[in-house]
C-alpha cells in the first residue's frame, strides 16, 4: 500500500508540476503577446511622428528655398541699383561738367 501511495504522491507532485509548467507557460505566452501588441501600437505611433516631422522639413526646406530665392533676387536687383545710381551719378557729373561757368 504504501508503494500505490508513493506512486500517487509521484503522480500527483509531476501532474503538479507538469500544471504549474503549463500555467507559467500561458503565462509567459500572455506576456509575449501583450509586449508584440505593445510593439505594433508603439510602431503605429513612431510611423505616425515619422510622417509629420518628414512633412515639416519638407516645408521648411520649401521655404528656405523660396527664401534663398528671393534673398537672392534682393541681392541681384541692388547690385542693379546700385550700378544704375553710379551711372546716373557719373552723367551727372559729366552735365555739370559740360556746363559753361558764369564769370564775373
Amino acid at each position: 500500500m504504501e508503494n500505490v501511495q508513493l506512486v500517487f504522491m509521484g503522480g500527483s507532485l509531476v501532474v503538479g508540476i507538469g500544471g504549474l509548467a503549463l500555467s507559467f507557460a500561458t503565462i509567459r505566452k500572455n506576456d509575449w503577446v501583450r509586449i508584440e501588441e505593445q510593439r505594433k501600437i508603439d510602431q503605429v505611433r513612431a510611423d505616425e511622428r515619422m510622417a509629420k516631422i518628414e512633412a515639416a522639413l519638407s516645408e521648411h526646406k520649401t521655404q528656405v528655398a523660396r527664401e534663398y530665392a528671393r534673398n537672392e533676387t534682393l541681392a541681384m536687383m541692388r547690385s542693379e541699383v546700385i550700378e544704375a545710381l553710379n551711372r546716373l551719378t557719373e552723367r551727372v557729373d559729366m552735365l555739370i561738367d559740360r556746363r559753361p561757368s558764369k564769370s564775373t
